[in-house]
C-alpha cells in the first residue's frame, strides 16, 4: 500500500511479514502540509478571521505607503551621501557607525536610514555627523576633501531630526493608521443591523430593476425584487 502521509510504500508479504517499506522522498514533502490544519482555526475564531481579513483589505493601501516611504528614503539617502559621505567612522568608539553603516555608499545609506526608523542609535549618528572639528570629522582630511561631506552642526541636526519626523513618526505610523482604519470599518460592518453583503446584494438587484438610475421602480416589480433577494430582505433560497 502507499502511505501518502508518511511518504512510504509498503510491499506486503505473508501474514507474519510486516512488509518492506520503501521511502519515497518526494512524498515526504506532503507531511509538511499538515501544518495547514492550523488554518482551520480561522473558521472558528471570529476575531482571528477579522484580523486576517483586515490585513488582506489593507494590502493595496500598505503598498502605496511603502512606495512613498521608499521614495522618501531614496531622497534622504542621496542627501545623506551629499552631506556625510566623508564622515570619519573611526571617531565612533561605540560601533554606531562603520564601513557598512555609513553614508559613504548608496546601499549603506539606505540601510542606515532604515535602521534609524527603529530609533536605534540615531542620536549617536547625529552627534558624529555634527562634529565641528573638520580634522576629526572628515575621513579624508586633506586637500579638497577637507570640510567636504563631513557634516556639521547645522546639517547633522536638521537632517537627522527631519528623518525622525518623516521616517519614523509620520511614514511608519501610517501603516498602523491604515490597518486600524480598515479594522474599524470591518468591525462596524459586522456590527451593522444589515450585513454589508446583504446590502450589496440589494444594490445589485435594484440596479438590475432600475438600469436608468431613476431611483424608483414600478410597484409591479416588487414581487420580482423580493424573489431575487435572499433573507432577511427577500425569499430567495440561498441553497439554490
Amino acid at each position: 500500500c502507499l502511505d501518502l502521509v508518511n511518504g512510504e510504500h509498503t510491499c506486503g508479504g505473508d501474514s507474519t511479514d510486516e512488509g518492506s517499506k520503501v521511502n519515497i522522498p518526494g512524498l515526504q514533502i506532503l507531511r509538511a502540509f499538515r501544518i495547514a490544519r492550523v488554518f482551520r482555526l480561522i473558521r472558528r475564531a471570529k476575531g482571528l478571521r477579522q484580523m486576517i481579513q483586515t490585513l488582506l483589505v489593507s494590502l493595496p493601501s500598505l503598498g502605496n505607503i511603502a512606495a512613498l516611504l521608499l521614495l522618501i528614503i531614496i531622497i534622504f539617502a542621496v542627501l545623506g551621501i551629499t552631506f556625510f559621505y566623508n564622515i570619519n567612522t573611526e571617531q565612533d568608539f561605540y560601533g554606531r557607525m562603520d564601513e557598512i553603516a555609513s553614508y559613504t555608499y548608496f546601499d549603506s545609506a539606505i540601510w542606515l536610514l532604515h535602521r534609524q526608523t527603529t530609533g536605534e542609535a540615531w542620536n549617536g549618528i547625529m552627534y558624529y555627523c555634527s562634529n565641528p572639528d573638520w580634522y576629526q570629522a572628515c575621513a579624508k582630511a586633506y586637500g579638497d576633501y577637507l570640510n567636504d561631506g563631513c557634516g556639521g552642526p547645522t546639517q547633522g541636526i536638521i537632517y537627522h531630526v527631519l528623518w525622525q519626523l518623516f521616517g519614523t513618526y509620520v511614514m511608519m505610523q501610517l501603516f498602523t493608521a491604515v490597518i486600524l482604519e480598515n479594522f474599524h470599518e470591518l468591525a462596524t460592518a459586522d456590527a451593522a443591523v444589515l450585513p454589508i453583503d446583504k446590502l450589496n446584494e440589494f444594490v445589485d438587484v435594484w440596479t438590475e430593476l432600475d438600469p436608468g438610475a431613476y431611483e424608483e421602480i414600478e410597484a409591479s416589480e416588487l414581487p420580482r425584487m423580493i424573489v431575487k433577494l435572499s433573507p432577511p430582505l427577500g425569499v430567495k433560497d440561498e441553497s439554490s
